[in-house]
């Protein structure tokens, strides 16, 4: 049922585009809610809410600071396994594409850590999205 609910919000964050800052305070808590991998609903909701995240992230026009906030759980996603992988540096180039310097700044040092430590575990096929992120 929350798989559902993700993916009705996630059509409606597409649907209302530029006007997506209306509802981007009530979005940013269903991703903090559904894109948390140490909840016991994570199995349910993960993969919706990284959906719903990317969306959002792609329909502002300005950057949202509690979606910056947020990062550190894509971090997470990662690091616990590359399932999510593709999505999760959807997410990265998303966030660096909206805030500029302030992600890297911010998450320079995270970002540095963890895409050395993923670079030589991943999948031939997986490689190029971690490469074209644009720093």
């Amino acid at each position: 049922m929350k798989g559902a609910v993700l993916v009705t919000i996630t059509r409606l964050v597409q649907a209302l585009g530029a006007e997506v800052v209306s509802i981007v305070d009530f979005v940013t808590g269903v991703v903090e809610f559904s894109a948390d991998v140490v909840a016991d609903h994570e199995l349910y909701t993960l993969e919706d809410g990284l959906n719903l995240w990317l969306a959002i992230l792609r329909g502002l026009a300005a950057p949202h600071p509690p979606l910056l906030a947020l990062y550190p759980n894509c971090v997470r996603v990662i690091e616990r396994d590359f399932e999510f992988l593709q999505i999760c540096m959807h997410i990265t180039e998303s966030q660096i594409l909206l805030t500029g310097k302030g992600m890297v700044e911010t998450y320079g040092a995270e970002l540095v850590r963890l895409f050395s430590a993923v670079l030589g575990q991943v999948y031939t096929q997986r490689t190029p999205n971690l490469v074209n992120i644009p720093l």
